[in-house]
């Protein structure tokens, strides 16, 4: 994620490489790790709370563009 990017930007562009890659057989959660780990250091906060989660399994990329929205 670029410093000068919106969330809604980028979502727009992870969004597309999902559909790749879930045609691939990628699962959902392993995406949403992925987009953590790419986020900018302003958002370290929230990948902290959302990682240690106990919900993380049935975290999907939806909710997780909320949350980071918010």
């Amino acid at each position: 994620m670029l410093e000068s990017e919106s969330i809604s930007d980028y979502f727009v562009k992870v969004l597309a490489i999902y559909n790749h890659m879930k045609r691939n057989g990628e699962k959902e959660t392993r995406v949403v790790e992925k987009i953590l780990c790419s986020l900018e250091k302003k958002f370290h906060y929230v990948m902290v709370v959302i990682k240690e989660s106990p919900n993380m399994d049935f975290f999907n990329i939806q909710g997780l563009m909320e949350k980071l929205q918010v």
